[in-house]
């Protein structure tokens, strides 16, 4: 029906892991500490580099994405509540990234998307990117 948003009720429970592969870039900066060292900070940090381009229709720019290296993003599911109505259910869930150098850094907070975004999500990054080389 017009107006309605589809269900997508798909069997998640709680529990549930959702293991992808994801996107990183390796970011360095420099600051000065409280006592005037400069310091170098060097990091991992989970998505793409967001670049642009000439349009291929020879007017504009668009949008094209690389990554340093992949790593993994894990979801768990830790809840899941049922909405009134016709409302999606909603996911709580947590969020444990891997780095390209191995570290693990689990996840802290809970998180809570509908359903739809998270089935999504699960799938892993959201656009096509490339690995940009590191030679």
């Amino acid at each position: 029906m017009p107006g309605q948003t589809k269900q997508v009720n798909i069997d998640l429970r709680a529990g549930d892991k959702f293991e992808t592969v994801y996107p990183f870039r390796f970011i360095v900066s420099d600051y000065q500490s409280f006592n005037g060292d400069v310091v170098t900070d060097e990091r991992w940090i989970g998505g793409c580099h967001k670049n642009f381009e000439p349009a291929d229709c020879g007017y504009g720019e668009q949008a094209f994405y690389t990554a340093d290296a992949d790593g993994k993003r894990i979801l768990e599911v830790l809840a899941i509540a049922e909405m009134p109505g016709n409302w999606q259910r909603r996911i709580i869930y947590s969020c444990t990234m891997i780095t390209p150098d191995g570290k693990i850094r689990a996840g802290r907070k809970a998180y809570t998307v509908t359903e739809a975004r998270f089935i999504a999500m699960s799938k892993g990054y959201f656009t096509d990117y490339e690995v940009e080389d590191s030679e």
